[in-house]
């Protein structure tokens, strides 16, 4: 259901331009026009206009204890009920058929290693990246030969940001529970406004004209960007079995790219029907050291970005080290 924001979402912007005319952070409060007829009930995304993306990352103390058995890494809160995140990752292949590329690595860069990376947008040289955990979540701009950061707009202690896509001159990104996703300028990152939806938001991604987006369970959403309404979805399935813990997106060529949650695999899908045409394995990427730290330290593989007019191809993960440039099978 659509609501009205009426008062600021509290987003600090640090460094570079993100600031409004008036000196102060822009904040534009905004209502979405509700469609004609009833949307289409989504598994976990009842209104996918950016899916509600906070994937717990900071454990709080005070939080009581439920009794369940997470299998959330570690340095990723409990929530309180069960979420998509809470699922075991599957036994990706489910079929030896299934084709498998392992990523072949062109070049490394520098990645800022507490950066719990959520989302990923390459153009250029500009590394735009959505970094989750409550308290620290952000959109930045980095130099992806050195890493370092040229602008950063935090965001409010209460929201774990999600995936990220650009359209045109706007960026969109989700947070995972809190209904609730932002636009900004591609430029400055300033927020532009913000929109509310429903269920879980995870990744996103665009091929220029539409949105894909994830809720961590088997489907994706296709969204509108101007109305963020869902014009249609799918399942996304591997040898006729469901692909559950689709994550972070990207739009490499004609073919979606997903990670797979808490797993080493990238699915090659086919947006038409949803069918994995194969996998890329990003496992060997990190050293036995790098991997033993970051899994130690509650990361995981993901992030893809890729950049049509150069043919780069990246990819990272949540506190990874390094960014790596692969070469496109």
């Amino acid at each position: 259901m659509w609501v009205r924001r009426g008062a600021s979402p509290d987003v600090n912007a640090r460094g570079g331009d993100a600031r409004a005319a008036d000196g102060g952070f822009g904040y534009v409060s905004v209502v979405f026009p509700a469609p004609a007829a009833p949307m289409p009930t989504i598994r976990r995304l009842a209104v996918l206009v950016a899916l509600p993306l906070l994937v717990a990352a900071a454990c709080s103390g005070d939080e009581a204890d439920t009794g369940d058995t997470s299998t959330l890494p570690p340095g990723m809160a409990q929530s309180t009920g069960r979420t998509n995140a809470d699922l075991p990752p599957p036994s990706v292949p489910f079929s030896g058929a299934t084709p498998v590329v392992t990523a072949s690595v062109l070049k490394r860069f520098p990645h800022d290693t507490g950066a719990y990376t959520q989302g990923l947008v390459l153009a250029g040289s500009r590394l735009l990246e959505s970094t989750g955990r409550y308290g620290v979540s952000d959109v930045r701009e980095t130099v992806l030969a050195t890493g370092a950061v040229v602008r950063r707009t935090r965001m409010a202690d209460t929201y774990f940001a999600e995936g990220l896509a650009r359209v045109g001159d706007r960026l969109f990104q989700l947070t995972w529970r809190e209904g609730t996703g932002f636009r900004y300028d591609a430029t400055t990152l300033a927020v532009v406004d913000s929109f509310a939806y429903s269920g879980e938001g995870w990744g996103l991604a665009s091929d220029g004209t539409v949105l894909y987006g994830t809720d961590g369970s088997t489907r994706v959403s296709v969204l509108d960007p101007s109305t963020l309404s869902v014009v249609r979805s799918f399942v996304v399935t591997e040898a006729g079995t469901p692909v559950p813990a689709l994550n972070e997106l990207e739009w490499v060529d004609g073919e979606l790219w997903a990670n797979v949650f808490q797993t080493d695999y990238i699915a090659r899908i086919d947006p038409a029907t949803g069918v994995v045409k194969g996998y890329v394995a990003i496992g060997g990427i990190l050293t036995p050291e790098q991997r033993a730290s970051v899994q130690a330290r509650g990361g995981t593989a993901n992030g893809i970005a890729y950049d049509a007019a150069s043919g780069r191809l990246v990819v990272t993960g949540k506190l990874w080290p390094l960014v790596a440039q692969i070469r496109k099978p």
